[in-house]
């Protein structure tokens, strides 16, 4: 995503806890490519939930974004520089990806939901061939095939409708978003990869 010279990394990963779960072909893509990490060598931990932080230094990874030097300057009331995550959601800030919340906070430690994780890549689209959509009545077609639609918050019906309409998301069990819920490791992995995919910035 920058104007620089590149070579291909790809460091063959598995977990054994993923052997038998439906996320092991993207979770162990993602982490061969350097773009997730283990809670151990050997461990993903694949249902435990993510949080704000850990999904913005992914996104950053993901699209090969040269991280930030870390700086106290960052825009949000409770970061500081020696915070771990420091200079990747300072990277995240700079190109758009995320922009924390009113009261002036990132909560980086705080867990992030589904609709949340998809704000975000609908914010990164704008760095790639995806199309986002904008217009009302599509943003309406596009989200209402899912059957809890009226938990998406009006805030991330763009986000999510644009995550939709280029096969990001697709849904859970009985045809549920379950936007307010916390997304899983595995979840992450998923749908990190189907962006990276669509995007055509991988295979």
């Amino acid at each position: 995503m920058t104007n620089s010279t590149y070579s291909v990394v790809y460091s063959p990963k598995t977990f054994a806890d993923v052997e038998k779960h439906w996320s092991k072909e993207a979770v162990n893509n993602m982490a061969s490519r350097l773009v997730i990490k283990g809670k151990t060598e050997t461990t993903f931990a694949p249902n435990d939930q993510i949080k704000r932080a850990e999904f913005a230094s992914i996104l950053v990874r993901a699209m090969g974004l040269k991280p930030s030097e870390a700086n106290d300057a960052l825009n949000f009331k409770d970061s500081k520089a020696n915070d771990w995550f420091n200079a990747d959601v300072q990277t995240a800030v700079n190109y758009g990806l995320i922009s924390g919340y009113h009261d002036g906070t990132f909560k980086g430690n705080q867990t992030i939901t589904r609709e949340e994780a998809m704000v975000m890549l609908s914010k990164a689209m704008k760095w790639t061939k995806l199309t986002q959509v904008n217009d009302v009545a599509a943003i309406g077609s596009n989200i209402s095939s899912f059957s809890d639609a009226a938990a998406i918050g009006n805030w991330s019906k763009q986000a999510v409708a644009s995550a939709a309409t280029n096969g990001i998301i697709k849904g859970q069990s009985k045809g549920k978003l379950n936007p307010k819920a916390n997304i899983t490791r595995a979840e992450t992995a998923v749908m990190v990869e189907r962006f990276l995919k669509k995007a055509e910035l991988i295979d």
